[in-house]
Protein backbone atom coordinates (compact mmCIF):
# COMPACT_ATOMS: atom_id res chain seq x y z
CA UNK A 1 0.00 0.00 0.00
CA UNK A 2 2.04 3.25 -1.24
CA UNK A 3 1.22 6.31 0.90
CA UNK A 4 1.22 9.69 -0.89
CA UNK A 5 2.07 12.02 2.00
CA UNK A 6 2.85 15.42 1.88
CA UNK A 7 5.44 17.15 4.35
CA UNK A 8 6.68 13.41 5.22
CA UNK A 9 10.63 13.22 5.37
CA UNK A 10 12.92 10.61 5.91
CA UNK A 11 16.01 10.53 8.24
CA UNK A 12 18.97 8.63 9.39
CA UNK A 13 21.46 8.43 11.99
CA UNK A 14 24.06 6.18 12.79
CA UNK A 15 23.94 2.65 14.32
CA UNK A 16 26.65 3.20 16.67
CA UNK A 17 24.72 6.41 17.80
CA UNK A 18 21.19 5.17 17.60
CA UNK A 19 22.59 1.50 19.34
CA UNK A 20 24.28 4.00 22.49
CA UNK A 21 21.27 5.99 22.68
CA UNK A 22 18.14 5.36 20.99
CA UNK A 23 15.68 8.52 22.21
CA UNK A 24 18.95 10.84 22.13
CA UNK A 25 19.85 9.73 18.35
CA UNK A 26 21.05 12.42 16.57
CA UNK A 27 18.83 12.15 13.40
CA UNK A 28 20.27 14.41 10.03
CA UNK A 29 16.77 14.79 7.52
CA UNK A 30 17.87 13.79 4.24
CA UNK A 31 15.02 13.66 2.02
CA UNK A 32 11.38 14.96 1.84
CA UNK A 33 9.35 12.10 0.94
CA UNK A 34 6.55 12.54 -1.59
CA UNK A 35 5.31 8.40 -1.33
CA UNK A 36 5.70 5.33 0.31
CA UNK A 37 5.46 2.03 -0.41
CA UNK A 38 6.67 -0.32 2.92
CA UNK A 39 7.77 -3.54 2.36
CA UNK A 40 5.53 -6.39 2.83
CA UNK A 41 5.95 -8.71 5.64
CA UNK A 42 6.73 -12.39 4.91
CA UNK A 43 7.68 -15.47 7.04
CA UNK A 44 9.26 -18.43 6.44
CA UNK A 45 8.57 -21.99 7.24
CA UNK A 46 10.75 -25.02 8.82
CA UNK A 47 8.92 -28.08 7.93
CA UNK A 48 8.78 -30.08 10.76
CA UNK A 49 7.11 -33.38 9.69
CA UNK A 50 8.56 -36.84 11.44
CA UNK A 51 9.27 -40.06 9.86
CA UNK A 52 6.74 -41.07 12.99
CA UNK A 53 3.60 -38.86 10.63
CA UNK A 54 1.20 -41.57 9.91
CA UNK A 55 -1.32 -39.91 8.19
CA UNK A 56 0.85 -38.87 5.87
CA UNK A 57 0.54 -34.55 6.02
CA UNK A 58 3.81 -32.69 6.33
CA UNK A 59 4.24 -29.81 9.38
CA UNK A 60 5.26 -26.76 9.37
CA UNK A 61 6.46 -24.06 12.32
CA UNK A 62 6.48 -20.29 11.59
CA UNK A 63 9.97 -19.59 11.42
CA UNK A 64 12.02 -15.81 10.63
CA UNK A 65 10.48 -12.86 9.53
CA UNK A 66 11.46 -10.42 6.50
CA UNK A 67 9.84 -6.90 5.77
CA UNK A 68 11.51 -6.61 2.65
CA UNK A 69 12.13 -3.34 0.97
CA UNK A 70 10.73 -0.26 1.37
CA UNK A 71 10.75 1.80 -1.94
CA UNK A 72 10.45 5.87 -1.49
CA UNK A 73 9.73 8.89 -4.11
CA UNK A 74 11.60 11.18 -2.44
CA UNK A 75 12.55 14.98 -3.33
CA UNK A 76 16.16 16.74 -1.74
CA UNK A 77 18.40 19.01 -3.02
CA UNK A 78 21.82 18.93 -5.09
CA UNK A 79 23.64 19.23 -1.86
CA UNK A 80 21.80 16.04 -0.02
CA UNK A 81 22.73 13.64 -3.32
CA UNK A 82 26.26 13.17 -2.33
CA UNK A 83 25.14 12.22 1.08
CA UNK A 84 22.29 9.65 -0.41
CA UNK A 85 24.63 8.17 -2.76
CA UNK A 86 27.35 7.71 0.31
CA UNK A 87 24.29 6.00 2.29
CA UNK A 88 24.29 3.11 -0.58
CA UNK A 89 24.99 0.06 1.07
CA UNK A 90 25.84 1.31 4.47
CA UNK A 91 24.18 -0.11 7.45
CA UNK A 92 22.13 3.28 9.10
CA UNK A 93 19.35 3.20 11.27
CA UNK A 94 16.26 5.14 9.14
CA UNK A 95 13.63 7.39 10.39
CA UNK A 96 10.20 8.04 8.06
CA UNK A 97 8.61 10.77 9.92
CA UNK A 98 5.01 10.96 8.52
CA UNK A 99 3.50 14.83 8.67
CA UNK A 100 0.40 13.71 10.90
CA UNK A 101 1.69 15.76 14.14
CA UNK A 102 0.78 19.28 15.36
CA UNK A 103 3.78 20.55 13.11
CA UNK A 104 6.15 19.92 10.21
CA UNK A 105 8.53 18.94 12.74
CA UNK A 106 6.44 15.27 14.73
CA UNK A 107 4.10 12.67 13.47
CA UNK A 108 4.01 9.02 13.74
CA UNK A 109 7.34 7.96 12.82
CA UNK A 110 8.55 4.17 11.29
CA UNK A 111 12.55 3.08 12.57
CA UNK A 112 14.70 0.77 11.43
CA UNK A 113 18.20 -0.61 10.69
CA UNK A 114 18.71 -0.92 6.64
CA UNK A 115 20.67 0.21 4.01
CA UNK A 116 19.82 1.82 0.69
CA UNK A 117 19.97 -0.89 -1.81
CA UNK A 118 18.63 1.18 -4.48
CA UNK A 119 18.86 5.08 -5.66
CA UNK A 120 16.99 5.48 -8.86
CA UNK A 121 17.56 7.75 -11.85
CA UNK A 122 17.94 11.76 -10.49
CA UNK A 123 15.48 14.02 -12.12
CA UNK A 124 15.66 17.55 -11.92
CA UNK A 125 12.45 19.10 -10.37
CA UNK A 126 12.81 22.96 -9.73
CA UNK A 127 15.08 23.87 -7.04
CA UNK A 128 14.99 19.95 -5.89
CA UNK A 129 16.22 16.49 -7.05
CA UNK A 130 13.32 13.67 -7.44
CA UNK A 131 14.36 9.92 -7.65
CA UNK A 132 12.92 6.76 -6.56
CA UNK A 133 15.42 4.81 -3.72
CA UNK A 134 14.80 1.70 -1.72
CA UNK A 135 15.63 0.42 1.87
CA UNK A 136 16.27 -3.04 2.66
CA UNK A 137 15.09 -3.17 6.38
CA UNK A 138 17.03 -5.28 9.07
CA UNK A 139 15.18 -6.82 11.74
CA UNK A 140 11.96 -5.30 13.26
CA UNK A 141 10.61 -1.47 12.32
CA UNK A 142 9.60 0.37 14.94
CA UNK A 143 6.34 2.00 14.59
CA UNK A 144 5.60 5.07 16.85
CA UNK A 145 2.12 6.97 16.50
CA UNK A 146 1.79 10.88 17.08
CA UNK A 147 0.18 11.78 20.39
CA UNK A 148 -0.30 15.57 21.10
CA UNK A 149 0.83 16.48 24.53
Amino acid sequence: MATNVDGTFLSYATVADYTATPLGAIWTDVAGVQKVTPGKITVKDNETTTLLATDQWETFEPARKNVGNTTITAFYTKEDEALLIALVAVATVFKITLRDGSNATNGSTWICTGFLNELGEQTPEGDKVKTDLSIKFTGKPVFAPYVPA
